[in-house]
């Protein structure tokens, strides 16, 4: 396995980002299982720090010391919390319950209706008795 040089990285990282910020390569990825995010902070100071570059000053030469100063440093990354989240997606209803609902529905408007039906015809035959007996008397 080769291993590719930061700016390389960083030159295949940035053209691939652009390409899908322009809609080029598109990502219809699903949503990830788990997602970490971690809070960082970081801390740098130089090499030797001069506590120890008087421990190590008589084993080194100065000019070397000097060199470490200047050119090295010690990098730490430390995370401030290494809490995780999982997020789980899970269906709001199964083809059962969408069903259940339709049909429960469906018979709930198609029973009004029936019964809406009968009240009209209902009240389209007894009008014209209720008319005809308010006319004898």
């Amino acid at each position: 396995m080769d291993i590719c040089e930061p700016q390389t990285v960083v030159d295949c990282v940035t053209s691939v980002y652009n390409l899908i910020i322009r809609g080029r390569l598109p990502c219809d990825c699903p949503t990830p299982c788990e997602l970490g995010t971690y809070g960082k902070s970081v801390s740098y100071a130089t090499w030797p720090n001069p506590a120890a570059s008087l421990a190590i000053l008589g084993k080194v030469h100065p000019a070397a010391l000097r060199h470490l100063q200047k050119n090295y440093c010690v990098f730490d990354v430390f995370y401030k919390q290494l809490n995780s989240k999982t997020i789980t997606q899970k269906r709001a209803m199964t083809e059962e319950d969408l069903l259940s609902a339709i049909g429960g529905s469906l018979g709930l408007f198609i029973g009004a209706s029936i019964i809406t039906l009968a009240e009209i015809a209902e009240y389209l035959i007894t009008r014209p008795f209720k008319c005809c007996r308010n006319k004898k008397k």
